[in-house]
């Protein structure tokens, strides 16, 4: 980079005037070797020489940010910041960040948004609530939510799922469950946020919640699709659930919903340690029939046929 200062210098020198672009191929040099205090110092004089910065300049600087740790500063630069961010700039900057795990300067860059008037929308805000559920920090993600709905920036499906994927994988399912009435008090009735919860309370081994919250969306008139019968007959077959297990596999299929080999290996499995064979290979032909790759075979010697006992051998 010295040389080429050194000929940007030459320029004035010999009467070459440089303009914006000049400007921009000199801070992107600057910033693509890392030297973001150099890059903003360019852009100081570009607007002391009278040249108005456009948004390739802002991009240039912004694009190389959260590489090199320079977002928080970033928000700092009201000028910079606040004249030449869209909306576009900010939520691909913050998802940036979260990618790299630079939640706190994904957090500041979002603060200093809001501060300097920049324009904003939910993406941004799902980038680093998703983020924060993740990493296990859902009191940051709630501060978030908290905070858009001060903005007036209305909830996506996507900011309910994170929020409820957090708290199940911290097993705070009570809280989880309050949040899913929250979000049908307002309107949101969520097949995606429903399912995870669902889930969530199979893995703790809740059979009554998870059976309470396959209830709750019928009552709320949710759509039950493919991952969420999924979910519930994979759950059920874990609890040993046989009958309840096999009547969603059948409403399931009797709604034209094909299972795949996960749930009928799961299904079968269920019937076999429950000594339930016509069924189990009855299920076994109507998957090999539907041209499911089967995942298992059962092999039966003679004592397990006079005990009525199923051994799974994996290949």
């Amino acid at each position: 980079m010295p040389e080429a200062r050194r000929l940007f210098d030459q320029m004035a020198q010999v009467g070459i005037q440089v303009n914006t672009i000049t400007f921009n191929v000199l801070i992107d040099g600057y910033a693509k070797s890392g030297q973001m205090d150099q890059a903003s110092a360019a852009y100081r004089e570009m607007q002391a020489r009278g040249l108005v910065p456009d948004s390739c300049t802002f991009n240039i600087i912004a694009a190389r940010a959260h590489k090199f740790g320079y977002a928080a500063q970033l928000v700092h630069d009201h000028d910079m910041f606040s004249s030449h961010m869209s909306a576009d700039e900010l939520d691909m900057l913050v998802c940036r960040l979260c990618w790299d795990h630079q939640l706190d300067d994904a957090w500041e860059l979002l603060l200093g948004a809001i501060e300097q008037g920049v324009p904003l929308r939910v993406t941004g805000f799902n980038a680093l609530i998703a983020a924060y559920s993740k990493e296990g920090l859902h009191e940051e993600a709630s501060e978030l939510y908290r905070i858009m709905n001060k903005l007036g920036l209305a909830p996506s499906s996507s900011t309910f799922n994170y929020l409820i994927m957090g708290l199940c994988n911290q097993v705070r399912l009570d809280e989880a469950q309050l949040l899913l009435e929250h979000m049908v008090s307002k309107g949101y009735c969520l097949s995606t946020s429903f399912t995870i919860s669902l889930d969530a309370y199979f893995r703790d081994g809740n059979a009554v919640g998870a059976l309470k919250c396959w209830d709750d969306m019928g009552k709320i008139g949710l759509q039950t699709d493919f991952i969420a019968f999924s979910a519930y007959i994979n759950g059920l077959s874990r609890l040993d659930y046989v009958n309840e297990a096999y009547q969603a596999f059948a409403e399931m299929t009797s709604r034209g919903i094909v299972p795949n080999n996960i749930t009928y290996n799961s299904i079968i499995s269920t019937l076999c340690k429950a000594g339930n064979m016509t069924e189990a290979f009855k299920l076994e032909q109507n998957m090999r029939q539907s041209g499911i790759t089967c995942i298992m075979k059962f092999t039966i010697d003679l004592f397990s046929l006079c005990n009525h006992l199923c051994f799974l051998v994996f290949f």
